[in-house]
């Protein structure tokens, strides 16, 4: 394996459990900014040895799924 062929950039905007302990809600929301929604790796704290590329494509099932609800629901708001 070459050289830089398992890195996995991870990291820089956290999802928790609340805003003062994290940039991004539960469903991979901006705090903030509700209607961003940032599903990519930068919401994982750190990596192992292992590829994020599955756990990544999971996280972005569940916030659109939690993102139709939100709307099925009439109670997204962009604030």
């Amino acid at each position: 394996m070459g050289k830089g062929a398992a890195i996995h950039e991870t990291g820089g905007a956290r999802m928790g459990e609340t805003p003062e302990a994290s940039v991004l809600n539960p469903y991979n929301q901006l705090w903030d900014a509700l209607n961003l929604i940032v599903t990519d790796a930068s919401a994982f704290a750190g990596s192992g040895i292992a590829g994020t590329t599955l756990t990544v494509m999971g996280l972005t099932l569940r916030a659109c799924r939690n993102l139709v609800e939100q709307y099925r629901r009439d109670s997204f708001s962009a604030t």
